[in-house]
């Protein structure tokens, strides 16, 4: 029974792989066309560079304490993924308070952010910052504390870490 389970666990995957080389090449396809039609492809690198969390997927083992910085932190980030739309901030008050909050672009922004008399959550002018290499170096070098959402938006989590 086992080997029967792994046998159709193993024709599963096979499909969905299918299926992501057949999504692929409609993207391909719907993007050739955007391109003949003279329309800006609204989800170019070039037009939301910065804005996303890139699948980093280091080979096992490709990795070593000599490997460069941008290798290292793309292990990283391949191994602590969360929420692509946003990551949190650890942030310390005057008087000893701490904790984590979403990263937010327009935090303390004169006349666009109203802390402290608005809570984040309830603000119109809020703009989330998805974690990106350059946040993940700093938090690696120890220059900011940041953290991720494990649970994504598609009520999916790809990592969970607890401490003892």
């Amino acid at each position: 029974m086992g080997r029967e389970r792994q046998t159709g666990l193993a024709g599963e995957l096979a499909a969905a792989r299918a299926e992501v080389e057949e999504l692929r090449a409609e993207v391909a396809r719907l993007r050739s066309r955007l391109g003949e039609a003279g329309v800006a492809d609204p989800m170019a690198r070039e037009a939301i560079r910065g804005t996303e969390q890139p699948e980093y997927a280091p080979a096992a083992g490709s990795v070593a304490a000599a490997s460069g910085p941008d290798e290292k932190i793309a292990l990283f980030l391949s191994l602590f993924r969360g929420r692509e739309d946003v990551f949190a901030l650890r942030w310390e008050g005057r008087e000893g308070k701490s904790g984590y909050a979403p990263a937010c672009a327009n935090e303390w922004r004169p006349e666009i952010c109203g802390k402290p008399r608005v809570h984040c959550a309830g603000c119109k002018n809020q703009a989330l910052r998805p974690l990106s290499a350059e946040t993940a170096s700093l938090h690696l070098q120890g220059r900011l504390t940041a953290g991720t959402y494990a649970l994504r938006r598609d009520e999916n989590v790809r990592v969970s870490c607890r401490g003892l």
